[in-house]
């Protein structure tokens, strides 16, 4: 049996459709169905249901599929180990981040990175928080880097804190009435007269979305949903265009075009509401030297963005 059978029928099983996992493959439609055929035929069991669409496994597709996948994880960490090992430092490393911080972050964070391990190939996932997560479980990616809420994961992930982002209330300039500011304070809000105010936020499925429906359970407020939407750029630019309030990170602020003029206001006069940005990944994860200097140079480039001091 070779990592090459294991992946194929693994992947024929992610898409549940022979062609679209022929396209991820780089393989032909005819040669892949082939190839599962002959595998079918060389194990003595059937592996797919093809009566059905998209294509589910048998009770041997769903154990094969298991067995495989901590074969192949194996077998990977087995190569990382040898890559640090020998300095080598030639592999590849899968990364999940979520669509908009990989449009702002990775062509920031890549260059440095290259300039230090040439060799080593970059995979990006990206997706929403929940499919990432469901992605590392399944040994998709390496790990993930998005904000998250620890005590959700479960017992087989670690998460390491990259570092602290404070979260923004964001209107159309002139848009917030006086009366929803916190005493004394011309740039801070004060979250218990938002109750009932029209909000732009983003689907569920999403850690900003997680993390904000969290802080709107701890104040109490009931917001007027207007709208939602995939991302925190779209929130901000609606928020400008007087749509309603939005509650966004600093990297969206200081990363992204408004379109119009924004009125821009702290969470808390007293300590920044902030969310942890973290690395997730499997506890059993082998994380060598290359994993950690990604995340060393991902960590300081956020963290300086976070505080407004990129140009």
């Amino acid at each position: 049996m070779e990592f090459r059978e294991l992946k194929y029928i693994c992947t024929v099983a992610e898409y549940g459709n022979i062609t679209k996992a022929a396209q991820a493959l780089f393989v032909s439609q005819p040669s892949l169905s082939h190839f599962i055929a002959r595998t079918e035929e060389k194990l003595g069991v059937q592996l797919f249901d093809r009566k059905t669409t998209p294509l589910r496994l048998t009770y041997a597709g769903e154990l094969y599929v298991q067995k495989a996948w901590e074969i192949i994880r194996t077998g990977e960490l087995l190569t990382k180990e040898f890559r640090d090992i020998s300095q080598n430092l030639k592999g590849r490393l899968r990364v999940g981040f979520p669509k908009e911080r990989a449009s702002y972050m990775l062509p920031l964070i890549l260059p440095q990175f290259k300039a230090v391990y040439p060799g080593i190939k970059i995979s990006i996932l990206e997706n929403n928080g929940e499919r990432l997560l469901d992605a590392v479980e399944r040994g998709l990616v390496d790990f993930m880097i998005l904000p998250v809420q620890k005590n959700k994961l479960g017992m087989d992930f670690t998460s390491v804190v990259l570092y602290e982002e404070e979260l923004f209330l964001t209107v159309k300039s002139g848009g917030m009435p006086s009366e929803c500011l916190a005493k004394g304070c011309s740039d801070t809000v004060d979250l218990h007269s938002l109750s009932g105010k029209p909000f732009i936020l983003l689907h569920k499925g999403h850690a900003a979305r997680a993390q904000v429906d969290k802080l709107f359970r701890s104040y109490q407020i009931k917001p007027d949903i207007v709208m939602e939407t995939e991302s925190n750029t779209t929130a901000y630019r609606l928020s400008a265009a007087g749509i309603g309030a939005a509650i966004v990170p600093a990297l969206t602020i200081n990363l992204s075009n408004p379109g119009g003029a924004t009125d821009i206001y702290h969470l808390n006069a007293e300590k920044p509401v902030t969310w942890q940005v973290c690395a997730t990944y499997k506890k059993d994860a082998y994380i060598g030297v290359v994993e950690k200097k990604f995340l060393d140079i991902a960590s300081k480039i956020m963290c300086t963005i976070s505080t407004g001091t990129i140009s």
